[in-house]
């Protein structure tokens, strides 16, 4: 089986129809998204309805929630919670309601979807190699996608230990799951990439190999700018995804 990892698409169609194209090449059976479809971009609708679209499982991001109101947007920045408040007026009923039924977390064969953290799946972020240690200690699964940084980053320790440790993950240099070891991964963010590289970031879970990749996807930036741009949005939000922070 192989898996298609989405996260963070944050309403950013033209990354999510650039990495939906790479991934189609790549030939997955199936998708893991792992929340916050929604937020920050100027699509929130079509990306809710593309993401309805891709077999596959799902979880809830704090976005996805705050856009439906089941999240204080005091928790958001200025320009975020602008970007919530423009999202609640614009979703259509159906995509209210697709995002509302969304939940916390997912399990497949040997492996657990949260969006933030397994010990906070909502909200929680994982950092560092704490986080990730607080993150293993509360799952049966030996394997967990997580998003919400942002950021790709793997975290493994060998069942028994108490500790993990950060792994050498980045594009072009699949990791390998060690069968003896737990496992976190995040992919990085399909719609908003903040570690200074502007393509999108996905990744493919190949449960044969026993690998997961990742890859990062060129997509039109500047079309999606000019759609956040169109649509009134905090200017700030089109500025920061040329040179993805």
């Amino acid at each position: 089986m192989r898996y298609g990892i989405v996260s963070d698409i944050h309403g950013n169609l033209q990354a999510l129809e650039a990495v939906a194209e790479r991934l189609s090449a790549d030939r997955v059976d199936a998708y893991l998204c792992l929340g916050d479809v929604v937020g920050y971009g100027a699509d929130p609708n079509a990306c809710c309805e593309r993401v309805r679209s891709l077999p596959g499982l799902r979880v809830v991001g704090n976005h996805d929630r705050a856009a439906i109101g089941a999240f204080d947007l005091q928790w958001f920045n200025d320009h975020a919670r602008a970007a919530l408040e423009w999202t609640a007026r614009v979703l259509t009923p159906e995509n209210r309601e697709f995002l509302a039924a969304l939940p916390e977390t997912a399990s497949g064969s040997a492996f657990l979807l949260a969006h933030g953290s397994p010990a906070n799946p909502v909200a929680g972020y994982i950092m560092d190699a704490f986080g990730a240690t607080a993150g293993l200690d509360v799952r049966r699964e030996p394997l967990c996608f997580v998003g919400h940084t942002h950021v790709p980053g793997a975290f493994a320790r060998p069942r028994g230990r108490r500790l993990c440790a950060r792994l050498d993950f980045r594009p072009g240099q699949p990791l390998a799951l060690a069968p003896d070891c737990e496992c976190l991964v995040n992919c990085g963010a399909v719609g908003q990439s903040r570690d200074g590289n502007p393509d999108a970031a996905c990744g493919v879970y190949d449960t044969e190999s026993g690998t997961v990749a990742c890859l990062r996807v060129p997509y039109d930036v500047g079309a999606a700018q000019a759609r956040i741009h169109a649509a009134g949005l905090p200017a700030w939000l089109a500025d920061r995804l040329a040179p993805g922070r």
